[in-house]
Formats: C-alpha cells, sequence, structure tokens
C-alpha cells in the first residue's frame, strides 16, 4: 500500500471539491499534524473522512455597526 498524499487525493463534488481521504487514520494523523486546528468529518455521500478548518470555516459574523 502506498503512502496517501493529501495533495493527490480524489476531490469530493458534493462538499465543496474537499479532498477525499481514504480512511480515518489519514485523517487523524493530518489532524494531530495541525495541532487540533482541523477538524475530522466523515463525508456523507462517500466512504471517505474530510478535514475542515473550524476557526475560518464556522466562524461568526460580526456587525460592524
Amino acid at each position: 500500500m502506498t503512502e496517501f498524499r493529501y495533495s493527490a487525493a480524489e476531490r469530493c463534488t458534493w462538499c465543496s471539491m474537499r479532498a477525499v481521504l481514504p480512511s480515518e487514520d489519514a485523517a487523524d494523523r493530518i489532524v494531530a499534524a495541525s495541532g487540533g486546528r482541523l477538524m475530522k468529518y466523515r463525508c456523507p455521500v462517500d466512504d471517505g473522512w474530510h478535514l475542515s478548518y473550524p476557526a475560518t470555516e464556522h466562524a461568526t459574523l460580526i456587525d460592524p455597526r
């Protein structure tokens, strides 16, 4: 088996072209390498995993008024 490469991963058309990680173990390794800044979640339509960066993707917008 070859090492998984994030940059060469297939992309998911259902999930905004996010990389499809082939296993939870691969997702866990990247989350650990990010110091916990990334979050893993199972793809809702495929048999793979995705990553998100909650600090920017789920940030609350502040009304500047």
